[in-house]
């Protein structure tokens, strides 16, 4: 089976095209601009070096989020159209698994509470806790978005931190957390399509695929667009 992921969740943006489990060729970007003005050449430069034609890609995997809210939109929007054009199946996948599944592949701290976490902007921070159990990643905790500082209420036991949220709220984890904070590696802190596709691999051989028509971007909350939308029709109802 002929797999191509792409992550668009963050500033990172990452494209890979596997055959099965086994990576054929990957590629990520890390650039400030929109991912709309490098994501399509990028897959065009992956499928290439895989040596795989776009046509015989068997299954798409994407983000669905959380993350930023209009790189989701330009990921999804563009495998969306591609699937559609090729009549090929697509799997979708949260980012807060792929994080949590990148700190298992290690095997390291497989005895801990894993904990990723992605800037949510305004402070807050995009989270959901994972166990690991009888060789499987099992979720702790619903997908939320929350202060740092504000962890500690839903977490009981060291934790192992991964993700960009983990990176820039350091200080405060550990502060909060004191010797039961641990953090991932540097390299493993940024999603990486490989792992999209290990993930999509896996739910595709159940039947676990999306539907094209319904399949939207997970946010976790409303855009600033859609506060200020319903703060004036609330306005205008008085």
């Amino acid at each position: 089976m002929k797999i191509l992921a792409v992550d668009t969740a963050t500033q990172h943006c990452s494209v890979s095209v596997c055959l099965d489990l086994a990576l054929l060729a990957e590629a990520t970007l890390f650039r400030r601009q929109t991912h709309s003005k490098h994501l399509l050449e990028m897959i065009h430069q992956t499928v290439s070096m895989s040596g795989v034609k776009l046509s015989e890609i068997d299954v798409f995997a994407i983000t669905r989020g959380p993350g930023s809210f209009t790189g989701l939109r330009i990921g999804l929007s563009c495998v969306k159209g591609l699937a559609y054009a090729l009549n090929k199946p697509v799997v979708s996948v949260s980012t807060l698994e792929i994080l949590a599944t990148q700190a298992v592949v290690t095997g390291s701290n497989n005895h801990l509470l894993i904990c990723p976490l992605l800037d949510a902007r305004k402070k807050e921070v995009y989270f959901a806790g994972f166990e690991y159990r009888n060789n499987k990643l099992v979720k702790a905790t619903s997908e939320m978005v929350l202060p740092p500082e504000k962890l500690a209420i839903h977490m009981d036991g060291p934790c192992f931190f991964i993700g960009d949220g983990a990176i820039l709220y350091k200080d405060i984890l550990s502060n909060t957390f004191k010797n039961a904070a641990f953090f991932a590696p540097q390299q493993q802190n940024y999603i990486r399509a490989h792992t999209v596709a290990l993930i999509a691999f896996e739910r595709f051989t159940i039947g676990d695929t999306d539907d094209l028509s319904s399949l939207v971007p997970q946010y976790l909350r409303k855009s600033d667009a859609e506060r200020k939308f319903s703060h004036i029709s609330t306005f205008c109802q008085w």
